[in-house]
């Protein structure tokens, strides 16, 4: 689901980059993104991002 190009609508318009696009952001910022297995219907992500590092951040920058 996260590997570039990746779409079930092929030819209707999607170029299946969204999910790929927010790996990519997500990983920049130090974080994780994962599939939910236990969504009951549709998709759901889990995505986890380092707090701390940008409130430390923000402190140095005040």
């Amino acid at each position: 689901m996260f590997e570039p190009f990746f779409t079930t609508k092929r030819g209707q318009g999607g170029s299946g980059l969204g999910m790929h696009i927010v790996y990519t952001i997500v990983h920049q910022m130090g974080g994780q993104v994962a599939l939910d297995d236990q969504a009951e219907r549709g998709c759901a992500l889990k995505v986890k991002l380092p707090l701390a590092r940008f409130a430390a951040g923000a402190a140095e920058a005040s």
